[in-house]
């Protein structure tokens, strides 16, 4: 019997998640989990603008974003017979991600692959969960990363 029954696969629904999203699915099916599909609006950065009409409507177009990665999420889940629950949720990634992952056997990241001083600025969300999760965590690098 595997300990994975539920497994966490965090998107963002970009082209850097797309591997972490189809591997987590295919492990998924092969071990009969279920997986949660989450993204993270990050509420911080938002909050760190002014509360106006053009945040209310950036925040907007965020979460249909969210949603459609995670809808895509669930199509696929869904044609190869795995189920998946979708989540958006707005907050600091890191936290969003350690925090829905109560209750999950795995969490499934994407790598931008970034490095040097991109690394540096931006930071790693897949760094930090690796380094602060209660459970395993599988980070996906994306054909091309780091090239």
């Amino acid at each position: 019997m595997t300990p994975f029954k539920k497994m966490l696969i965090a998107t963002d629904g970009s082209r850097s998640t797309e591997g972490a999203v189809l591997t987590g699915l295919e492990l998924a099916k092969l071990v009969g989990a279920s997986v949660t599909a989450l993204n993270v609006i990050d509420g911080p950065v938002l909050l760190s603008g002014p509360a106006d009409s053009e945040m209310a409507a950036i925040y907007a177009i965020l979460e249909k974003e969210g949603r459609a990665a995670v809808e895509r999420v669930k199509e696929l889940g869904a044609s190869m017979g795995v189920a998946v629950d979708a989540k958006v949720i707005s907050g600091h990634p890191v936290k969003v991600i350690l925090d829905e992952s109560a209750g999950h056997d795995l969490i499934i990241v994407g790598s931008l692959g970034r490095t040097g001083m991109a690394k540096i600025l931006i930071g790693s969300v897949a760094e930090k969960v690796v380094k602060l999760a209660k459970c395993p965590v599988m980070v996906v690098r994306n054909k091309g990363d780091g090239q």
